[in-house]
């Protein structure tokens, strides 16, 4: 942030595009020099598109996907996630940290906002960006209209079906990334 919203600093929470969208410079052989291109993406797709480029082939799991189609004006992406925030134990864990006898910094936060901590996810497609919070307070925004995301239209029956349409991907999302967890070390998954 630089002030954005008159807030200083960033949270584990924040999904506003000013946090989000960050430029990209990529200079390699092959790619097309002094192009400018306007797409969503996300840093996971960073390491797919370097083995790409190298023409290596990950033999493991891998979140995001090579930008170069895109680069090379192949498509767009349909839509770009985030996820933030903490866990319930983090919450009991850092209400009780300390130094030298008094609560500090973000700790504070948790102990007197929780919900600033709470787990959030988002999707952001070119027009609209659904961010969905475990603690409520959600958010629909039409980014085509409203950039700069002043007006939360989450709860407007008349966006019903986009809000659908965004939970799904969301879903699917999750489904394709969350991790199995706890990590079971006895039988290696």
């Amino acid at each position: 942030f630089a002030g954005q919203y008159g807030l200083p600093e960033k949270w584990d929470t924040a999904m506003q595009d000013c946090i989000l969208h960050v430029p990209m410079a990529l200079y390699a052989p092959g790619l097309p020099q002094g192009t400018r291109i306007d797409s969503l993406t996300e840093h996971t797709d960073l390491a797919p598109t370097v083995l790409d480029l190298l023409g290596i082939e990950a033999d493991w799991g891998m979140h995001g996907q090579s930008l170069l189609p895109i680069i090379n004006g192949d498509g767009r992406k349909d839509a770009v996630f985030a996820d933030g925030g903490h866990e319930d134990e983090m919450f009991s864990r850092f209400n009780h940290k300390q130094e030298n006898g008094k609560r500090c910094g973000k700790q504070d936060t948790y102990r007197l906002c929780p919900e600033t901590m709470a787990r959030a996810k988002m999707v952001r497609t070119d027009e609209w960006k659904l961010v969905i919070r475990l603690i409520g307070g959600n958010e629909l925004y039409d980014m085509r209209n409203d950039p700069n995301e002043m007006k939360n239209i989450y709860g407007n029956s008349e966006y019903d079906e986009i809000v659908r349409q965004l939970q799904l991907k969301l879903i699917e999302w999750c489904l394709r990334t969350d991790t199995d967890r706890p990590y079971q070390k006895i039988i290696g998954a």
